[in-house]
């Protein structure tokens, strides 16, 4: 049942191709009515565990994909997408802010009521049902779907306990180098919480990279960034940082909420083995692999793509693709920063000979 309207009466096509995520920033969404509010308001939460609800007479569960920025998450979530059961918004949630901020600033302070229980514990709950209505709410994109989730990429953390995760991991090598890509894409008004030291350095290559009257032009302003010290230790901290205290945390829950299904999948694995892989993930979150339509590049759920995108926000999609963009400092760098987490995460070192 569809509960409420579309926006400006979308047609069937431009319904589909929202649900597949062509872009991200053009998120989905649905206006407002008070039938909505009603059915939400009326919806069946689970207490223990809380990782279903009943909403619109039928049981819907959750799930999560985490992981680094520019590691395939919004891939992943157009390929769960091609599962008619299955809904994955094509934008993203900020999920993980109600605890670090929300959740920190009304129970932490010892002097506050919600420091001490029951009140401590009610504020848990009620962020959990936070997050498990706003999913509810985007399912009218997608008219009887009862599997629904979130790619957020963010840090690995259980929010809802016993729902599924999947924990997206990409060789770092590439990680740096889409990453450079995606800040050279966007413009300087993005990096607000990045150093005064990146901010100063930053804008004139984002510059030269818009400017620039070609894509090979384009390449050359994204290898020459990829040569200096500066951005690539940037670049390899933050991959490295991430991944180990995903480990970390990864380890923990499984100590903390033994209840929560993990899935830890590589992003190379899922490239070369997709048809098996993305079986086995749709049989992770609860749905019948065999109801999966076939995967597009159009829809951007194809493994890479025929032609690079140097402007696009899926831009190559390539394994291995770091191997174009390496030189001695860039070695150098990854031999210094990322080295012990590539290791970590089962990827191979190469050295200068093996190139």
């Amino acid at each position: 049942m569809l509960f409420t309207k579309l926006r400006k009466k979308a047609s069937p096509t431009s319904i589909h191709a929202k649900i597949e995520g062509k872009a991200a920033d053009t998120p989905s969404g649905v206006d407002w009515s008070e039938k909505l509010g009603q059915e939400l308001g009326d919806a069946k939460l689970s207490y223990n565990p809380p990782n279903s609800a009943e909403f619109q007479g039928r049981r819907c569960t959750f799930f999560f994909i985490t992981g680094v920025g520019k590691s395939g998450t919004n891939w992943l979530g157009n390929v769960l997408n091609l599962h008619p059961s299955v809904y994955v918004d094509p934008g993203e949630f900020q999920f993980q802010t109600l605890w670090n901020q929300g959740l920190k600033a009304l129970s932490g302070p010892s002097w506050q009521s919600a420091h001490r229980a029951p009140y401590k514990q009610a504020a848990e709950m009620g962020m959990i049902d936070t997050v498990r209505r706003t999913l509810l709410a985007g399912v009218a994109n997608k008219p009887g779907v009862g599997i629904i989730g979130d790619k957020r990429p963010r840090f690995f953390s259980v929010l809802v306990p016993g729902c599924p995760i999947i924990n997206l991991v990409r060789d770092g090598r590439d990680v740096m180098v889409s990453y450079t890509y995606h800040y050279l894409r966007l413009q300087p008004g993005n990096m607000q919480w990045w150093n005064d030291d990146l901010k100063q350095h930053f804008p004139p290559f984002s510059e030269r990279f818009h400017a620039a009257a070609d894509d090979d032009a384009k390449k050359d302003v994204a290898a020459e960034r990829l040569s200096q010290e500066w951005w690539l230790i940037h670049a390899a901290d933050m991959w490295a940082s991430r991944v180990k205290a995903d480990r970390e945390n990864i380890a923990k829950a499984s100590v903390d909420s033994p209840e929560t299904p993990v899935m830890i999948l590589r992003y190379e694995d899922l490239h070369a083995n997709f048809e098996a892989k993305r079986a086995e993930i749709y049989r992770f979150i609860g749905a019948d692999p065999s109801l999966a339509e076939d995967p597009s590049e159009d829809s951007r759920t194809s493994p890479g793509f025929r032609k690079e995108r140097v402007m696009g926000f899926y831009r190559k999609g390539q394994p291995g693709d770091w191997k174009r963009y390496r030189n001695e400092v860039f070695d150098r760098v990854v031999s210094e920063h990322v080295a012990e987490s590539l290791l970590a995460e089962g990827y191979e070192l190469e050295t200068n000979e093996s190139k």
